[in-house]
Protein backbone atom coordinates (compact mmCIF):
# COMPACT_ATOMS: atom_id res chain seq x y z
CA UNK A 1 0.00 0.00 0.00
CA UNK A 2 1.30 3.41 -0.91
CA UNK A 3 -0.21 6.37 0.87
CA UNK A 4 0.54 9.99 0.00
CA UNK A 5 -0.59 12.64 2.45
CA UNK A 6 -0.87 16.39 1.91
CA UNK A 7 -0.52 17.51 5.55
CA UNK A 8 -0.67 20.92 7.18
CA UNK A 9 2.73 22.55 7.68
CA UNK A 10 4.36 21.10 10.79
CA UNK A 11 2.39 17.82 10.83
CA UNK A 12 5.00 15.12 11.31
CA UNK A 13 2.93 12.02 12.16
CA UNK A 14 2.34 11.07 8.55
CA UNK A 15 3.09 7.42 9.27
CA UNK A 16 0.32 7.33 11.90
CA UNK A 17 -2.22 8.70 9.44
CA UNK A 18 -1.82 5.54 7.34
CA UNK A 19 -2.52 3.16 10.24
CA UNK A 20 -6.31 3.22 9.83
CA UNK A 21 -6.17 2.04 6.23
CA UNK A 22 -3.74 -0.73 7.14
CA UNK A 23 -5.89 -1.86 10.08
CA UNK A 24 -8.98 -1.90 7.85
CA UNK A 25 -7.30 -4.29 5.41
CA UNK A 26 -6.35 -6.68 8.21
CA UNK A 27 -9.88 -6.53 9.67
CA UNK A 28 -11.45 -7.19 6.27
CA UNK A 29 -9.07 -9.86 4.97
CA UNK A 30 -7.37 -11.33 8.05
CA UNK A 31 -3.78 -12.50 7.53
CA UNK A 32 -4.14 -12.05 3.76
CA UNK A 33 -4.70 -8.33 4.41
CA UNK A 34 -1.25 -7.87 5.98
CA UNK A 35 1.00 -5.84 3.74
CA UNK A 36 4.00 -3.59 3.44
CA UNK A 37 3.41 0.10 2.95
CA UNK A 38 4.94 3.45 2.30
CA UNK A 39 3.65 6.70 3.75
CA UNK A 40 4.92 9.91 2.22
CA UNK A 41 4.10 13.55 2.93
CA UNK A 42 3.75 15.81 -0.08
CA UNK A 43 3.45 19.59 -0.24
CA UNK A 44 0.35 19.24 -2.46
CA UNK A 45 -1.73 16.52 -4.03
CA UNK A 46 -3.84 16.70 -7.21
CA UNK A 47 -7.29 18.29 -6.87
CA UNK A 48 -6.34 19.44 -3.34
CA UNK A 49 -7.24 16.04 -1.82
CA UNK A 50 -5.88 15.43 1.71
CA UNK A 51 -4.55 11.93 0.89
CA UNK A 52 -4.50 9.23 -1.75
CA UNK A 53 -4.04 5.49 -1.38
CA UNK A 54 -2.65 3.15 -4.02
CA UNK A 55 -3.19 -0.56 -3.43
CA UNK A 56 -1.73 -3.15 -5.81
CA UNK A 57 -3.92 -6.29 -5.63
CA UNK A 58 -3.34 -9.86 -6.77
CA UNK A 59 -6.50 -11.88 -7.35
CA UNK A 60 -6.37 -15.65 -7.05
Amino acid sequence: MNRDTGPEIGFTNIHLAANDASELFVLAFGDKGKHVRTSIGRAELPLNVPFEVEVPVVLE
